[in-house]
C-alpha cells in the first residue's frame, strides 16, 4: 500500500479533477474502513462511543488487555493513517481545501474542474506513522509490543 500511495502522491496530475477524484475515492474508503477500525479499537478496549477517549486511555493503562487484539487493531489502523497522510499531501500540493473537495462530484462534469493544475514544489509525502510502524515490524520488536505502545497508536 505504501508503494501505491507514494505513486499517487507524486503522479503528475494534469487537471484539478484528477487529484479531486483520488481524494473523493479516498474519502469514501476512509469513511467505511476507518469507522470499522475505530469500532474494532473500541470493542477491544471496551470503550463506549459516548465516553471521553482520553479518560478511557488513562484508565486502560491499569487494565489487563489482550495485546494480540491490540496489535491487530494497530496494524489495521495503518491503512487509515496512510490514506489520511496521502489526502493531506494532495490537498497541500494542489492547494485544495475541504470546501472544494466536498463540491466535487465525479458523476457530474463541470468546466470548473477541467482547469490545468499547478503543483506546489517542495512538498514531500512523508507518512511518518506508517514508516515508523514498518521499521518497528522489520526490527523484530513487534513480537514483544507492549500494551502502552498499542494504546499510543490509538491516541
Amino acid at each position: 500500500m505504501l508503494y501505491i500511495a507514494d505513486n499517487l502522491a507524486y503522479f503528475p496530475y494534469n487537471t484539478i479533477e484528477e487529484p479531486l477524484f483520488v481524494l473523493h475515492e479516498m474519502d469514501m474508503a476512509l469513511s467505511v474502513h476507518c469507522a470499522a477500525v475505530q469500532q474494532k479499537f473500541r470493542e477491544t478496549l471496551c470503550i463506549s462511543n459516548s465516553d471521553d477517549d482520553q479518560d478511557n486511555l488513562e484508565a486502560l493503562s491499569h487494565v489487563s488487555l489482550n495485546v494480540d487484539q491490540l496489535n491487530s487493531c494497530c496494524n489495521s489502523s495503518q491503512s487509515c493513517f496512510l490514506l489520511l497522510n496521502l489526502s493531506q499531501h494532495l490537498k497541500l500540493s494542489y492547494n485544495l481545501n475541504d470546501s472544494k473537495c466536498s463540491k466535487y462530484n465525479p458523476n457530474e462534469s463541470t468546466k470548473m474542474f477541467d482547469k490545468n493544475t499547478v503543483r506546489k514544489c517542495g512538498i514531500l509525502f512523508n507518512p511518518n506513522t506508517v514508516l515508523e510502524q514498518l521499521r518497528y515490524e522489520t526490527s523484530g520488536r513487534h513480537l514483544a509490543r507492549s500494551k502502552e505502545d498499542c494504546l499510543s497508536v490509538y491516541q
